[in-house]
């Protein structure tokens, strides 16, 4: 039991030491929720803030209130909640311990379908990976996303791979559905996750066909409750903006950062330096006005229509350029470390440090590389092994269908994607380098390997 809940345990351990560091150099930042690094952070919590306390959907700090478009309600809801309970601690509070029941979720779905010793060593991965502490303190809303991805998979993969066997089917189903709707509500990049998980189900189903009609049910009632959530706050949208959308930032990030990452890659220089080319060029509001439409003499209609009319046109003219930003822009986040995130965090600035302080800065950074590139050649490593130790086909074209789903979201981002972008990407990560690192125990050492399933 002790082994088991090593993972969790190092989790705890690991994000606790990195909030005392914290609480010792830079205590101002557990109390207020405006000195995040990112400029997006305050507007979450000051969102969330505002419906707890005037039952209003708006970033505005005074009234008039206007209702906002450009965020989705599930992370401002928490951290605004949190906020208001325990300032700042209290949304790293909720990070960690999301992150925890994550590493959690992450063990016994592995452990279920790759045996144990997978399972453990994808959740020590996890527990390791020092992005994963670093988004645990800032108010941004990759770990719950992650959070709620994971929670949603561990209910639902067991009735999409064993349908007949599944004890409480619709219960996991229901459970399951909603908590991929809270991803989404989290995270408009996991609006199409549903999606891809039925096209991978469908396929399969060419390919196995016992119980067709069984498992078409279970994959259309999972697609189906993933969208309930979604689909009523598409509808408010719809009733207060006359827009059946998600929320305005999906033409914001098409047009100016996969299309300025286009631009940029074509002309040279910055992002900022492409984006002002492509609003001079047609004419759109500034990329400040787009994200703050609140504080500005216009409506998230008229920014939403304009970015939405042009939007082809900028994406279409340096087609080769797009192809190129993307291709820079994945292996960018794919091996970006936060060594400038533990910086600000921990008040040790990067620049004109001394030596005491530049080797405090040092092992985080060596460690963020090394775990970094480790864990993508295991990766690698990992998918001959799960071929040559014949694990369930359909979870590994599963794997395959969420890694390349977020890749493209990766990939949209542009020729600056970050480091974070990558954060639900992950999962493939530790599960492919915990196979990696199991396979030189043999099955005979490891009864709770399961049996090998027979490619067809």
């Amino acid at each position: 039991m002790m082994k088991k809940s090593l993972p969790l345990l190092i989790c705890l351990l690991l994000n606790g030491f990195l909030y005392a560091i914290i609480a010792l150099r830079n205590t101002s930042y557990l109390e207020d929720y405006r000195l995040a690094q990112n400029p997006d952070a305050p507007t979450y919590v000051a969102l969330g803030r505002n419906i707890w306390l005037h039952g209003e959907y708006s970033r505005n700090p005074n009234p008039p209130y206007k209702a906002d478009f450009g965020w989705t309600p599930g992370y401002p809801l928490l951290a605004g909640a949190c906020d208001l309970a325990l300032r700042a601690r209290g949304i790293f509070g909720m990070n960690v311990l999301m992150s925890v029941l994550t590493c959690a979720c992450l063990y016994s779905l592995v452990s279920r379908f790759l045996g144990s010793r997978v399972g453990w060593m994808a959740a020590l991965l996890f527990a390791l990976d020092p992005l994963i502490w670093m988004y645990n303190f800032q108010a941004m809303s990759d770990v719950p996303f992650l959070f709620f991805i994971t929670a949603g998979l561990f209910f639902l993969l067991p009735v999409l791979l064993e349908p007949t066997q599944s004890s409480r089917r619709w219960t996991r189903i229901l459970a399951g559905g909603t908590l991929l709707g809270l991803a989404i509500l989290t995270r408009p990049t996991g609006l199409y996750l549903p999606l891809v998980l039925l096209i991978c189900f469908v396929l399969w189903m060419f390919v196995d066909r016992r119980n067709r009609k069984t498992r078409a049910l279970v994959a259309l009632g999972i697609f189906l409750t993933s969208y309930i959530l979604p689909g009523l706050w598409m509808l408010r949208n719809y009733q207060t903006f006359g827009i059946f959308a998600l929320s305005g930032n999906e033409n914001i990030v098409l047009v100016y950062y996969t299309g300025g990452g286009a631009w940029q890659t074509q002309h040279g220089g910055t992002l900022e330096e492409a984006q002002q080319r492509i609003q001079q060029e047609y004419g759109l509001p500034p990329v400040v006005i787009c994200h703050n439409i609140n504080a500005f003499d216009i409506t998230p209609q008229e920014v939403d229509a304009q970015l939405r009319r042009h939007k082809r046109e900028i994406l279409t003219q340096y087609p080769l350029a797009l192809l190129r930003s993307g291709m820079i822009g994945l292996p960018k986040s794919l091996l970006a470390h936060e060594t400038g995130s533990l910086s600000y965090l921990v008040q040790i600035p990067r620049n004109n440090i001394n030596h005491v302080e530049r080797s405090a800065l040092a092992p985080f950074f060596f460690w963020s590389v090394f775990f970094q590139t480790s864990l993508l050649l295991l990766s690698v490593l990992g998918v001959i092994c799960w071929f040559r130790k014949r694990y369930s086909p359909i979870m590994l074209l599963f794997l395959g269908g969420y890694a390349g789903y977020f890749a493209l979201t990766m990939v949209l981002s542009g020729a600056d994607c970050c480091a974070r972008y990558r954060m639900p990407l992950m999962l493939c990560f530790y599960i492919l380098a915990a196979v990696a690192m199991a396979a030189p125990r043999s099955k005979r050492d490891n009864p709770a390997l399961p049996k090998k399933v027979e490619w067809k």
